[in-house]
């Protein structure tokens, strides 16, 4: 004789198992914000090495330090052009001017075949648009 399982225990054990699947499901870490005070104690290491100009932009370190700056701070609500100047180290950005787009900064490290390109939009001190490839 076989037991069947009551409807409505069935819906209980139904809800469970996609309560179970969706709460085991990897998270995204979440990112701070760029202009998150907390972003310069946090990736202070990363910073320190960005700012120095003993490396080049495309030593390990710095490609590195950009990597996991790239990977836990949000740059898509920037806004000031000092924040990027707190961030990186103003040499190390090509700018672009022009007047179809508006002007362009874009910090490129990389090291072998592997890159990380922070390209930001500006007008005078506002940062209208940016973009993070980690390649």
């Amino acid at each position: 004789m076989k037991r069947k399982i009551p409807g409505y225990l069935s819906y209980v054990l139904l809800l469970g198992l996609c309560g179970l699947i969706w709460g085991c499901a990897p998270q995204q870490p979440k990112k701070l914000l760029s202009e998150d005070i907390d972003v310069l104690t946090v990736f202070a290491d990363d910073i320190a090495i960005l700012k120095n100009a003993k490396y080049p932009t495309n030593s390990q370190e710095k490609y590195l330090a950009a990597k996991h700056l790239a990977e836990g701070v949000d740059f898509a609500l920037t806004r000031n052009v000092s924040t990027l100047a707190k961030l990186f180290r103003p040499e190390d950005g090509v700018v672009t001017y022009t007047t179809e787009y508006g002007d362009e900064v874009v910090f490129y490290y990389n090291y072998q075949d592997h890159y990380v390109r922070l390209r930001f939009w500006f007008a005078k001190k506002l940062v209208t648009d940016s973009e993070v490839r980690i390649k």
